[in-house]
């Protein structure tokens, strides 16, 4: 009996081993949320990839041809008028100024997709198409930022820096090409900044910082000097999409191009990672042949290798199904760089610490040296103050020692006045009794006279 069961259970359990290795890998990945933006307007999963090379809608820039010279001002003239001022400037010229209160260009209203040209600028207004893909932005203190118009396109007229965990990002000026080391200049308060993780998120404008830390930001940072080559025609790409997928833990889907006949908002596509927006100057190439050829390459090695193409889709569309370990590596990943990031949070901690430790020992060393020189005037002014006392005290001791004199010649003086006059009292007194005494002696003579000398 035993040894039945044996026979019967080891090519059962062969089978089975066989069936489950022919059978597609497929498992589904739980949805965390560590992609989701708190905000059930935005979809900011990147992971639906959707390839489809034989559609004609595929933007490859070598289908493309510029012709700068079939836009002119007519076309920004017509389309913007509704949304904005036409101003004439003295340094640029004719300029357009939008009428939106708190307008930053390549700030408000949009964000960042990735493109085969680079990173491009998706805005969400209906005038989007043409400032920030045309032209340059400048900033006037009266009106505030305007547009310069200009006729070749690009994904944006963008410069970008990066480092501390930060990309930024500023408008390029009227006059700035692209080159290396462009945006030296710029003010601190033109550039944007992002943490690197919400790069290419469609509500990235919640995670801007501010202004005021832009300075310490830029001083961290540097020149992302990464441009694209077309058609001879040179273009800003920005970060390196493998940057941003190492640095985010999320792939990063290149969107593809269509071109609108007419102005209108740009419009983008999460499912088949497309986007719609109007290009004037850009045309499509015939690309009819080169089509048919890429369609007829396909079904000869569909032939050779033979699979039907419903089955080779179908197999696609297995391997697309997200894998556990997928999942895994992705947390891994986001766990490394959320390391990364408190280690460099860490580290500008320590920095910021020792800054704030050297300057204020800079602050209390100065606070010393101001303190020592207060003291030193101090003391100058105490010695200035006693000499100043001491020569005041001598002056009055001397004119107290003139005063005594004089006091002591004018009672002299006036002893010898009093002497004088005294002595002089004393002989008008003498001469005095001496004319009073004459007449009784020669009075007393003539009685002498008539008694005969008798007395």
């Amino acid at each position: 009996m035993k040894e039945t069961v044996k026979k019967i259970a080891y090519p059962l359990m062969v089978l089975l081993v066989a069936a489950s290795c022919s059978l597609p890998r497929i498992a589904s990945a739980q949805d965390d949320g560590y992609y989701d933006d708190n905000s059930s307007n935005y979809n900011n999963n990147y992971n639906q990839d959707d390839y489809n090379n034989n559609s004609n809608e595929y933007d490859n820039p070598e289908n493309y041809q510029d012709n700068p010279s079939s836009v002119n001002i007519n076309v920004f003239n017509d389309a913007l008028s509704p949304y904005g001022s036409w101003v004439v400037s003295a340094s640029y010229g004719r300029c357009w100024v939008p009428r939106y209160r708190g307008f930053i260009p390549y700030s408000t209203g949009g964000h960042w997709v990735y493109s085969s040209y680079g990173w491009m600028w998706a805005s969400d207004y209906n005038w989007g198409w043409a400032p920030f893909h045309y032209g340059r932005w400048a900033y006037d203190p009266f009106y505030g930022w305007m547009w310069i118009p200009g006729y070749e396109w690009g994904p944006a007229w963008v410069t970008w820096r990066t480092g501390g965990g930060y990309y930024g990002w500023s408008p390029l000026g009227p006059g700035m090409h692209i080159g290396i080391n462009i945006g030296i200049g710029i003010p601190y308060n033109h550039w944007v900044f992002a943490p690197c993780r919400y790069m290419g998120y469609r509500n990235i404008h919640n995670y801007y910082v501010r202004p005021s830390r832009n300075v310490t930001i830029i001083r961290n940072t540097t020149i992302i000097n990464n441009t694209t080559v077309y058609n001879n025609r040179r273009f800003v790409a920005g970060p390196n999409r493998s940057d941003v997928e190492r640095v985010t833990g999320r792939r990063i889907n290149t969107v593809r191009i269509t071109n609108t006949n007419k102005p209108g908002v740009t419009v983008v596509n999460r499912n088949n990672n497309t986007i719609q927006m109007y290009r004037p100057g850009v045309t499509v190439k015939d690309n009819n042949n080169i089509n048919r050829q890429q369609v007829n390459r396909n079904n000869q090695q569909q032939n050779q290798d033979g699979i039907n193409p419903q089955r080779k889709f179908n197999n696609n569309n297995a391997q697309n199904i997200p894998d556990l370990r997928d999942r895994i590596n992705n947390n891994r990943t986001r766990q490394q760089n959320q390391q990364q990031d408190n280690a460099q949070t860490q580290q500008q901690m320590n920095n910021n610490r020792q800054r704030q430790q050297s300057m204020q020992e800079k602050l209390y060393e100065q606070q010393q040296g101001r303190n020592d020189q207060r003291l030193n005037e101090y003391n100058q002014q105490q010695q200035q103050q006693k000499q100043r006392w001491e020569q005041m005290q001598r002056q009055e001791q001397n004119r107290q020692q003139q005063m005594n004199q004089q006091r002591m010649q004018q009672q002299q003086m006036q002893q010898q006045q009093m002497r004088e006059r005294q002595q002089w009292n004393n002989n008008q007194q003498r001469e005095f009794n001496q004319q009073k005494q004459k007449p009784f002696n020669r009075q007393e003579g003539k009685n002498n006279e008539r008694r005969g000398g008798r007395p």
